[in-house]
């Protein structure tokens, strides 16, 4: 485990950011374990196409309320995984979180705008629909998330099993699936439903789909990203048969609390060489350092020291557009595997906060996950019903300030039916005064839990 220890910087970075508003950006670069996983449970919990496994298809009743119905997996709970990481998972979990920023975001990073994707979230939403998946669509869900079903969820489950245990933040993570009450278009199989409670901890609930399962569904959201996400649904389309939902709350302080004197509420942010914006700098003397031929960075850790935050700020010659287009899943886990306490370094993070929110339908279909999105998906270990997925919303929000940060991210991927048309050497200096990339960052595991870029600080909502 990398070092946790983090020294105080009284006034001197406080002293060099104040002083260097109105000159030009450019100046300062540099529980216990489960059962083992069988295939044999796995056949038992997951039936083949062909099954004649009981389905759910009784009518739930629907309060006028903004609740959760009562969820319909039965008896089952969620298994604990505390074990570790495949290599495999861990190798394509990278892959997939530097491609989903790059294509997810390429827009707004190109337009010198803020950018955030959780992709943990969205291979934990992924990960419901891929239980339900079979044939070609299931090998193309194995392939992108790095392992056949049975690893997948041992491994997703890890990750679940990691926040809810880490007894220093407060990390909560919630899955959910929510099904069209109408039985004559699709009917949830209960092994489904079992398998998904099992293995990812997901309640399964069937809905009316009208307006109250609307605020049902968002009231869910809201509960489970602890109020930073209040909403992620307007209405139903006509197609909509199913929603899978997976929701991220992350609430830390930092290690070490900033002191007033290294709080400097009137410092600069630069957007351009000619262009800044006024931000509050908290500086502070930090011991993990980062770098490559482009960037360098540090490692700022949380309470308990698991989790942290890590920026990388390009060199002044190049964008960061430009920096993120060449980083790669491989090259993001050797940064961090590389982070150095061979040099103390000289830290300023602006406080910035910001909500991000869109499609990654094409994203994600571009990557690799084509089948699922047509008529010729096959979602038959969830359902007999022939549904594809239709879309895949993402959202999330973070603030960073002198307590810690707050994030949080919900993913829904929404299934359709096809009833309805559709200085010193030994010392090193990082501002991060202009343009960054940022990540929040699991050191046990090096994935981002987070992975984003700020191009402004300015809170515009």
């Amino acid at each position: 485990m990398m070092k946790r220890t983090v020294t105080l910087l009284l006034a001197l970075v406080t002293a060099l950011t104040a002083a260097s508003c109105g000159k030009t950006g450019s100046s300062t670069a540099g529980g216990s374990s489960t059962a083992a996983y069988t295939p044999e449970s796995r056949a038992a919990e997951t039936p083949a196409p062909e099954s004649s496994a009981p389905e759910i298809s009784a009518p739930q009743s629907t309060a006028d309320a903004p609740a959760p119905a009562e969820p319909v997996s039965g008896s089952v709970t969620f298994e604990k995984n505390s074990g570790t990481l495949s290599e495999g998972f861990k190798t394509a979990a990278a892959d997939f979180s530097l491609e989903l920023l790059k294509k997810a975001c390429a827009e707004q990073i190109g337009a010198v705008e803020n950018a955030l994707v959780s992709p943990e979230s969205v291979m934990l939403a992924l990960g419901l629909a891929a239980n339900g998946a079979g044939g070609q669509t299931l090998q193309e869900f194995e392939t992108l998330l790095g392992g056949d079903m049975e690893s997948l969820n041992s491994d997703l489950s890890v990750l679940m099993t990691a926040a809810a245990e880490d007894e220093d933040i407060d990390f909560g993570i919630a899955n959910s699936i929510w099904v069209r009450d109408d039985a004559e278009r699709i009917s949830i199989k209960r092994s489904y439903a079992e398998v998904c409670k099992r293995r990812l901890d997901a309640e399964s609930f069937l809905e009316p789909f009208d307006s109250s399962s609307v605020d049902r569904l968002n009231g869910w959201v809201s509960e489970k990203t602890r109020g930073m996400i209040n909403s992620i649904k307007d209405s139903f389309e006509p197609d909509e048969v199913a929603v899978l939902l997976n929701c991220i709350a992350f609430e830390a302080k930092w290690e070490t609390e900033y002191q007033p004197e290294q709080i400097t509420e009137d410092s600069c942010f630069f957007i351009s060489d000619d262009n800044y914006e006024r931000c509050t700098m908290l500086s502070s003397v930090e011991k993990l350092y980062l770098s490559d031929d482009r960037a360098q960075g540090f490692i700022k850790p949380y309470k308990g020291g698991r989790y942290a935050f890590a920026a990388m700020l390009p060199d002044a010659d190049i964008s960061l557009s430009d920096y993120i287009s060449s980083m790669t899943g491989e090259k993001f886990t050797k940064l961090i595997r590389s982070a150095t306490d061979k040099y103390t370094v000289n830290a300023g993070i602006p406080e910035f906060k910001f909500d991000w929110g869109e499609s990654i339908a094409d994203s994600i279909r571009s990557m690799g996950l084509s089948t699922a999105f047509t008529d010729g998906a096959d979602f038959s270990n969830m359902t007999d019903a022939q549904i594809s997925i239709s879309d895949i919303i993402h959202k999330t929000h973070i603030e960073v300030d002198s307590n810690g940060t707050k994030a949080a991210a919900v993913t829904a991927v929404t299934m359709r039916d096809n009833c309805v048309a559709m200085p010193d050497e030994n010392e090193k200096t990082v501002i991060l005064s202009r343009p960054f990339m940022f990540a929040i960052v699991d050191l046990e595991t090096e994935l981002p839990v987070f992975i984003g870029a700020v191009n402004t600080v300015s809170d515009k909502n």
